[in-house]
């Protein structure tokens, strides 16, 4: 996805930006060249995306099927369905909530992994006494 981007924006930059590109990287202006490396970082992105979500759910239902009561795996399976036709009708009824949840999740999730990143390195650093 950086390759497409660094392209896009290069070619952004020399065609209406204040940077000129060194001579031999003037094709990387042309318009075509610039959409088509635009929607390819924008692919990327949805794909990146989609794949984390799909993570996810993967990962909580490894952890419900591991229970050896079937209830949870119901529950899961009807809470999933429930929150796939409210979160549609929500965008559908309420587009700029949506987008405003659908920031806040993302947000909650970017929070989450710094969290987790973060976890592990301080359980393994000396700690640090005060006043020594």
């Amino acid at each position: 996805m950086r390759v497409y981007a660094t392209i896009a924006v290069l070619g952004i930059l020399d065609r209406w930006g204040p940077r000129q590109l060194p001579p031999g990287l003037e094709a990387l202006s042309h318009p075509i060249v610039i959409a088509i490396a635009a929607a390819l970082a924008f692919a990327l992105l949805g794909g990146t995306v989609a794949l984390s979500a799909h993570g996810l759910k993967a990962g909580t239902r490894l952890a419900v099927n591991a229970s050896p009561e079937p209830v949870s795996n119901w529950i899961l399976s009807f809470g999933e369905d429930a929150a796939t036709v409210g979160l549609l009708w929500m965008a559908a009824s309420h587009p700029i909530l949506s987008l405003l949840v659908a920031a806040a999740v993302v947000i909650a999730a970017v929070l989450s992994i710094h969290w987790m990143l973060r976890t592990p390195r301080r359980l393994v650093s000396p700690r640090r006494v005060p006043g020594t």
